[in-house]
């Protein structure tokens, strides 16, 4: 108790310390200090250059974090609120026409964006091409060497029973490639293919520590569990992100030449774009096979459509994906699931500038076929 009211002190002497050396003036008069803006743009500048040479330094994680929370809903809200309440006048109870814009501001971007159709819009409009992705892997006749699984954060910490897996959201790609081993496994009974793990342990904890070792050796451990041989799942244990798994597989398995440069890509459906174009542009050609589309709701999936027809002596099959349900007015009705999957679309987007100003996306990749009208 008394360390614990020590350590509020010192804060609030430090926060103090701080206003004092910051704020010239007392009450409304108090105004920043001339040199506290020169001094705020050269931090934001030497992080953006931190940023370029080491992206995966926790203290570069957490400014992006900082730098990037008003440019998502739910932080631009909140921001306009904050500002939308300093224009409330102590005297009089009165706020300003400017307190009120941002107020309605903050509520209609809450609102809007918190709406699972506009939500279901964002992510189909992103997962579009994905989609034909999808397709394309219901009828793919084509054999590869190896299967690339991205699996980052689709495993949690287990700081109790560290030899015990709990699985995330993103955990669908398990099963999505153990689909894509069988698949291959049928098409080339002779030489089966080798699924590439690539996630290392988790960004901002200690690194190979008990409780966050490589997330690639967990998912191997999974993958074995359901009936993938041990000899056909190679580890890669150092990419925390789409850029340095591609690196990292790239330098240990295609330069090496253990692998082609053709391979069949699984990761989530909203990453998959980024991802295929971060691949070509270090010289890999990806197959892609997408996993965990959103849809209205978070419960939903996909709806997979397959016909047959019978023209001249042969059967053609068309495939075409649809909603598991039609809008209803709980669509309408803002929820945290619309939020959620919102967020993740704009938060892909700012990655996706992210990665392009960085030089690391391909100007275009090999378009996906459609199997539409597939003969047998």
């Amino acid at each position: 108790m008394f360390s614990t009211l020590t350590q509020i002190m010192l804060i609030v002497l430090i926060g103090v310390i701080v206003w004092q050396a910051l704020l010239k003036g007392t009450g409304k008069d108090a105004k920043p200090r001339d040199y506290v803006a020169w001094f705020g743009l050269a931090l934001i500048l030497f992080f953006l250059i931190l940023s370029l040479i080491t992206p995966n330094a926790p203290v570069v994680i957490t400014f992006g974090s900082i730098l990037t929370f008003p440019l998502k809903p739910l932080g631009l809200a909140i921001l306009l609120l904050f500002f939308g309440l300093g224009e409330i006048k102590r005297k009089g109870n009165s706020i300003t026409n400017n307190g009120i814009n941002q107020i309605w501001a903050a509520f209609l971007i809450l609102t809007i964006f918190s709406l699972p159709l506009v939500a279901n819009l964002l992510a189909q409009r992103v997962q579009q091409d994905v989609i034909a992705g999808y397709q394309a892997a219901l009828g793919r006749h084509e054999t590869v060497g190896a299967i690339v699984l991205l699996a980052h954060s689709a495993t949690q910490l287990s700081l109790l029973a560290p030899n015990q897996l709990q699985l995330n959201d993103p955990s669908d790609r398990i099963l999505q490639t153990v689909q894509e081993y069988d698949r291959q496994l049928y098409l080339d009974r002779e030489d089966s293919p080798k699924i590439i793990v690539s996630a290392g342990p988790k960004v901002g904890f200690e690194s190979y520590s008990k409780s966050n070792r490589p997330e690639a050796d967990k998912i191997a451990a999974t993958l074995e569990s359901l009936g993938i041989p041990s000899e056909d799942i190679l580890r890669e244990r150092t990419g925390v992100d789409v850029h340095s798994s591609a690196e990292a597989i790239k330098k240990q398995y295609v330069d090496s030449r253990k692998i082609s440069k053709r391979v069949i890509l699984v990761t989530s459906a909203l990453n998959m774009q980024r991802a295929r174009h971060t691949f070509a542009q270090l010289g890999i050609d990806t197959i892609p096979s997408p996993a965990g589309f959103y849809n209205l709701q978070a419960d939903s999936t996909p709806k997979v459509q397959v016909r047959t027809s019978q023209k001249g002596a042969c059967d053609t099959l068309s495939i075409s994906i649809q909603n598991a349900r039609k809008t209803r007015i709980s669509d309408l009705i803002p929820s945290p699931e619309g939020l959620l999957i919102s967020t993740r679309v704009i938060n892909e987007f700012w990655t996706s500038v992210y990665y392009f100003l960085r030089g690391w996306l391909a100007p275009t990749v090999q378009p996906v076929p459609q199997y539409k009208d597939v003969g047998c």
